[in-house]
Order: structure tokens, then C-alpha cells, then sequence
């Protein structure tokens, strides 16, 4: 449905005030209402099809809390509004939004009040909706059940389509019972909405290690179960709230998005608005080596004179030093003495060969299910001081991984947790630990990791909830974690196949973590599988790759740093449904910029025999524009192998498919780029990554091109006159070049 490519550049606003409040971007709006005691949400409407979703006359409730015995419901006509604010969300030196903030009180019975915020992003993003619950009494009290959304829109016939377990997605009709990710509704109509639940995975119900289970998220969906509400409500055996006497408790969140289109359209729009919501500012893949299985060579020697010129050499962006770095346990900051005697002098002097360098550190500084209890504040103020005071100002850290089992139960109340909310508040204390570092330090990356939640070995992942403000969700294997052999070497299977499940469920691409030795291919197929994560990490030691393969990832890596064609690979990695994508071997994806006139095509092939014609069918081109294909792929010498592959309407593309290049059995992966057609009789289809920067206009009948370009820069131009693309190559530094 993608024949439109942009929604209107809308920033989102705030209007009205006192009872009535509009939140409008540049795809929905949304209206809050005060009356008569009650507070509602009372419209929201696709502004890309004109579409009202609110149940006329009726809307329902906001939320609902079982409040120490009590149904408190926002539309029972209790409540008086003490105040209503809004104001800009601003983070990183940019703009990401406007929030509302209402704080109502009740009138009678018990005495607490809720703090709504209703956050609108900007441009074709979506809203965001929180609570924070204060207890004005002086006693405990208990919310054993809450719905974050009563909300009654429209039922019509709809399919339903949603996240489950790891990875998987499933489909139903018209109703939804127990959903768990999120619910992405595609009305009959085209049109539809998305629900996306800030929750976890898992849920620790006992204690000690392991036993974190998927059957009991926080949050749970259900779309209609009784024929008119749309509820996203806490499940009482994962979660119930202990609120302290004069406490205010931060509580849960939901993200709504609106589209136009089918399922896939739906969860592109949850992608861009999740990117926003999580303050995305520098999506750029980091390619990283982590240390852990050669850690037996953690020396300072090796690491100056061998490993650090390698990493160098090749190109990659950060060493990560994992566990056992720091001694006397893996609670403390000093450093291993058989690794270095002077960690900041070897950190700055890393740093000054242009690496970023990162610490594995345990938050709760022991193994897990054990150590430090999260919950409380003291801890968490302590680890903090540790990774700003220690890490990050004289280690020079720029990355942290939050994992090993640190969301585990505690089964006995203290002054800051109750066993019935200790995990809930684990995870406020790691996220405000978090977001203190991403925010004070935007450099640096917090990855959180599917260990985190404490889960059974044998199913982990992550939830929505677990992410940092620009951070990383480490989700993505490159090896399969089941021995394939009593040698227990690892198998291989291309993460690629990830991206289609996890596409539309967080806000980009997580890590490729080719976890284990005998992970490293040295091919040019695994070097374009790094573009599908924002973090790749290997973890051979890069000292013993071959010096070929050495030479064809720096070349790799040189062109994806290119600024243009980096700005492209840092937009949303969009899957490109087809035939092979559930393991026919057919793996394609692509990236797109926002106007959408360019786009880069990539398609691995892992069919290992037949090899029929290979057509990929490609949605998210504009169906009434026409486009230049040109094939930019990297071949396995270290060349790239250029040809003009013609012109195609973009209804053709969608509808017929792209024919792949027989090229593609030998090297296993092409790499297309895609440009959009204009009226002029000739046009450049593609600089190289040696072209730092271009400029082209027709000019008395001429094609005017100016340049800045490093050695051996080449463009390549479409001569309509004869349906040919030409070969230029260009002088180095800046100039112009006519034709």
C-alpha cells in the first residue's frame, strides 16, 4: 500500500486546554476530555484516511485501577483536575514531540491521584500514553489489578495480527484473548491501528536463578473480548503494585499507531514510532569484537601490538572486554593486574586509533539470581557512580551489556519492595540507571540483553520495556545456540530471518551476536548480514582471519562509512516479504530513504542447490514512480561489481518482482541500488562510496555535475537516449563535470 511515500511533515502540537485537549501529528489525533467528573479518551482518528476509531457516544474508560479493594475507573465521575501542563520532549540538542501532563485527584472515597501523560511525537510517529499513581494516605496500598486502556473503538471485521514467544508472529480474526507483544489491526477498510505494550517477557515467580517464565508477562492485550473494549491490563500474577504512603509510583505504558495498508504497513508504522519514542539519535551499525572466548590473550602486550591494529585495520568501531576484567570480583572497578597495569593510559591510547572501547559490568556484581537487590535506589545510585566515576571518565567506556539473570524475585518485603512488585521495581531502578548514563553521555550505548530478566535457559528474550533511550536490544544470534556435534561446533543460520520477526515489535534492528568461535565466514555475504542490526558483534579473535578476507571487509567497511550511503543504512531496515523468507533460503531486505527517492536492495542467498529464477517482489516503492536499478555489490576479490540492471515502474517491482542476477549463486548476496526516476534526459543513478558528496542540474541541454570526491570516484549516470547507464570516473577533490 506504500504508493505514498511520506506522510505530511507535521511537528506534533497540543491545543486546547481546561476540559478538552487535542494531540494532532501528521497521521492521527487524538482528543482528551474532562466532563462532569470523568476523564476519557474520546477520539482518535487516522488522519491518512479520515477514519474515527472512538466509539461514538460512548468512548469508554482511559484506566482502571483495583485500588486497596476499590474499582477506581477515570470515568466513574470522581475526579477533579489539579493540573494540566504541556511541553516540549526534548533530548539529545533535538525535538521529538509535545506531552501532556494531567494530574487528577478523586473527590471521594480514597485518596490518591494519577499523573496522565500523553506523549504525540512528531511527523508519522504515534502517542504514547503513562500513568504515575501517588498515594496521599498514610498507609500502604495494593493495586492487584489495572487496565492501562479501556478504551472502546471501532469493531469491525479486521484481521488481527501479533508478536508471540520469541519470534514468531500469528494472525487471527476480529478478536484477540492473551495477547502478549503487541495487536496490529488491519480493517477490511485498509486502514488500521497498532497497540504497542511497554512490558517485559518474562517474569520471575520464584526465587533464584532461572526462573523467569513467558506465561506471566506484566502486561497482557485483549481486543474485544467482550464485544466493544480494547484492553491492555496487568496480569495480578506477574505484578501488584505496593504503593508507599506519600509515594508516587512510576507505572506502565502504551504506544498507539495509526496506518494505512495491510499488516506490514502496520508495523512499519510501530518501527518509526518507536525509533522516536526511544530517541534514536545515531542509529549507525557499531561492529564490534567482543574478547570473551580469547581472553586467555587479555594482555596488554597483545591487545597494543596485535589485536587493536587489526580491529583498526579492518575497520571496526569498538573492542567490547568482557567478564573477568576486574577484580577481586566482578563487583569491583580495579583492574585485573594480568591484563594491565594502567587501564586509562591503554583506554585513551585505544581510543587515539579512533576505537571505541566498552566493559562488560554486572549490576548486580554476581551471578545470577544473586547480589545486589535493584529495587533499591542506594544500590543503583552506587553502580552508577561506579560506571560515571570509574568506567566512562577513566576507562573511557562508551558501552554497557545489562544482563545475567539481574530481575530476579525477592521474596521478602523491605522498605523499597513488596515480593508481589520487586521485579517491577528491579527493572524501574535498571532503567533509571540507564537512561541517567545514555542521557548525560549520548556517546555512550546501553544493550540489553535477553539474560536480563532472569529467564529459564531454554526461553529467553527481551521485552519492549527493557530498552534505554538510544539503546540497543541484543536479540539477534549468528550461531544457533544447540550443539550441532559431539565436537560441539556451532552451525550457522543467517539472522536475517530475524529481522522479519522482530520488524514492527522494537524500534530498529537489535545485535547480531555471532556468539561463540567458528563464527567468522570471511565472506561478503556475512559482511552485507551486518547491515541488518544496529550492533554486530564477533567474538574470534580477529588475528586469525585470513588476510584476504581482512582486505574485503576494510573495503566493506569503507563504503558503508561513505556519509551518504551511511545515512541511508541508518533508516529503518524494512523486510522484503517473499516466498523464501520463512527458509526457501531467500533472505532480501532493503533500506529506504524518508522522501523516498533512493533505496538499497540486499538479497542473501543460501539456496544450496536448483538455484530456480529468482524474482523479489519489492512493496515499499512508490507504485506511480518509475526507478533506475543498479547493481553495487561488493564481490569477494574486493571489487564491486558494477552493472546497470534498467528501468522498472515501481507497480512492475511490486506486482513482477526484481530479477536477481545469476551472480548471486557464486558470492551468495546482492546489493541493489534503486533511485527514483525524474524527467530529465540524463540522471545520476549512483556515486561510489569514494564521492563524499554531489551535486547535478540540467543545464543548457547538459547534465552539470559537481563534485567532491577522493581518488578513483566514479559516477554513474542513466543516458535516456539509450536506455544505458555511463561509467564516469572522477578527478580527486572537488569539480565539475559536464555532459
Amino acid at each position: 500500500m506504500q504508493s505514498k511515500m511520506n506522510s505530511k511533515s507535521i511537528r506534533a502540537s497540543i491545543a486546547g486546554g481546561e476540559d478538552c485537549w487535542v494531540l494532532e501529528n501528521g497521521v492521527m489525533k487524538a482528543v482528551l476530555t474532562f466532563e462532569n467528573g470523568s476523564i476519557r479518551l474520546t477520539s482518535l482518528v487516522n488522519t491518512l484516511v479520515n477514519a474515527e476509531y472512538v466509539q461514538p457516544g460512548d468512548p469508554g474508560y482511559l484506566f482502571y485501577f483495583r485500588y486497596d479493594g476499590t474499582d477506581v475507573y477515570s470515568n466513574d465521575g470522581f475526579w477533579t483536575v489539579k493540573e494540566a501542563t504541556e511541553r516540549s520532549i526534548d533530548l539529545y540538542d533535538r525535538t521529538w514531540g509535545r506531552e501532556l501532563l494531567l494530574t487528577v485527584a478523586r473527590t471521594q472515597g480514597r485518596r490518591m491521584q494519577i499523573k496522565v501523560s500523553m506523549q504525540m511525537y512528531d511527523e508519522d510517529a504515534g502517542m504514547r500514553v503513562q500513568y504515575w499513581i501517588t498515594n496521599l494516605e498514610d498507609d500502604c496500598k495494593r493495586i492487584d489489578h489495572s487496565d492501562l486502556t479501556g478504551w472502546k473503538l471501532i469493531k469491525r471485521a479486521c484481521d488481527i495480527h501479533y508478536a508471540e514467544n520469541s519470534l514468531s508472529w500469528n494472525q487471527t480474526r476480529d478478536r484477540l484473548r492473551g495477547g502478549k507483544r503487541n495487536a496490529v489491526v488491519v480493517y477490511d477498510t485498509g486502514d488500521g491501528w497498532v497497540l504497542t505494550p511497554e512490558s517485559n517477557y518474562s517474569t520471575s515467580l520464584e526465587p533464584g536463578a532461572y526462573q523467569g517464565t513467558s506465561e506471566h508477562p506484566f502486561l497482557n492485550i485483549d481486543l474485544w473480548p467482550d464485544g466493544e473494549s480494547v484492553k491492555v491490563s496487568t496480569d495480578s500474577v506477574a505484578v501488584q503494585a505496593v504503593i508507599r504512603p506519600k509515594e508516587e509510583l512510576e507505572y506502565f505504558a502504551v504506544n498507539v499507531e495509526v496506518f494505512r495498508g495491510d499488516a506490514w504497513d502496520g508495523r512499519l508504522a510501530a518501527a518509526k514510532h518507536l525509533r522516536q519514542r526511544y530517541k534514536f539519535r545515531d542509529p549507525s551499525t557499531i561492529l564490534s569484537v567482543n574478547d570473551w572466548f580469547f581472553r586467555d590473550r587479555r594482555t596488554e602486550s597483545y591487545y597494543r601490538n596485535s589485536l587493536v591494529p587489526a580491529l583498526v585495520e579492518m575497520g571496526f568501531d569498538k573492542l567490547l572486554i568482557d567478564d573477568l576484567w576486574n577484580t577481586p570480583t566482578r563487583d569491583d572497578v580495579e583492574v585485573e593486574p594480568s591484563f594491565t597495569e594502567d587501564l586509562p593510559a591503554l583506554a585513551a591510547w585505544i581510543r587515539e586509533q579512533g576505537l571505541g572501547i566498552g566493559y562488560w559490568f554486572a549490576l548486580t556484581g554476581d551471578e545470577w539470581g544473586l547480589g545486589r537487590d535493584l529495587a533499591d535506589s542506594a544500590q543503583i545510585e552506587f553502580k552508577r557512580w561506579q560506571v560515571e566515576e570509574v568506567l566512562i571518565k577513566r576507562y573511557l567506556s562508551s558501552w554497557q551489556q545489562i544482563d545475567l539473570g539481574e530481575l530476579w524475585l525477592s521474596d521478602a518485603p523491605t522498605e523499597y519492595s513488596d515480593p508481589s512488585d520487586s521485579v517491577y521495581r528491579k527493572w524501574l531502578g535498571v532503567r533509571a540507571f540507564m537512561n541517567r548514563i545514555s542521557h548525560d553521555y549520548p556517546e555512550f550505548v546501553m544493550q540489553t540483553t535477553c539474560e536480563l530478566e532472569n529467564p529459564i535457559v531454554t526461553d529467553q528474550s527481551i521485552g519492549l520495556m527493557h530498552l534505554a533511550d538510544n539503546g540497543i536490544a541484543g536479540l539477534f544470534w549468528g550461531g544457533i545456540r544447540a550443539y550441532q556435534s559431539e565436537n560441539k561446533d556451532y552451525d550457522h543460520y543467517h539472522p536475517i530471518r530475524n529481522l522479519f520477526g522482530y520488524f514492527g515489535l522494537f524500534p530498529s534492528e537489535g545485535m547480531l551476536d555471532f556468539w561463540n568461535t567458528q563464527t567468522w565466514r570471511g565472506t561478503v555475504a556475512q559482511f552485507y548480514s551486518f547491515l541488518a542490526a544496529r550492533h554486530v558483534s564477533l567474538y574470534d579473535d580477529p588475528c586469525g582471519f585470513e588476510a584476504s578476507a581482512r582486505a574485503v571487509l576494510k573495503r566493506f567497511n569503507e563504503w558503508r562509512g561513505n556519509g551518504r550511503i551511511r545515512a541511508l543504512l541508518n533508516e529503518i531496515a524494512l523486510p522484503v516479504p517473499c516466498d523464501g523468507e520463512e527458509g526457501g533460503g531467500i533472505l532480501p531486505w532493503m533500506f529506504r530513504s524518508r522522501d523516498g527517492s533512493q533505496a538499497l536492495l540486499i538479497v542473501l542467498d543460501e539456496r544450496t542447490a536448483g538455484f530456480p529464477g529468482l524474482r523479489i517482489p519489492i512493496r515499499w516503492l512508490g507504485d506511480a514512480d518509475a526507478y533506475l536499478v543498479q547493481d553495487v555489490t561488493l564481490g569477494d576479490d574486493g571489487a564491486f561489481q558494477y552493472g546497470f540492471i534498467g528501468l522498472f515502474e515501481g507497480a512492475v517491482l511490486r506486482s513482477r518482482g526484481l530479477e536477481v542476477d545469476d551472480r548471486i549463486r557464486h558470492a551468495g548476496v546482492r546489493a541493489y541500488w534503486i533511485q527514483r526516476r525524474n524527467d530529465k534526459p540524463k540522471q545520476v543513478i549512483y556515486a561510489d562510496d569514494r564521492v563524499q558528496a554531489y551535486e547535478e542540474e540540467m543545464r543548457g541541454g547538459g547534465l552539470r555535475i559537481s563534485y567532491e570526491s577522493g581518488a578513483g570516484g566514479r559516477v554513474f549516470v542513466y543516458d535516456e537516449a539509450n536506455c544505458a547507464a555511463i561509467e564516469i570516473s572522477l578527478g580527486e577533490g572537488k569539480g565539475t563535470l559536464i555532459l
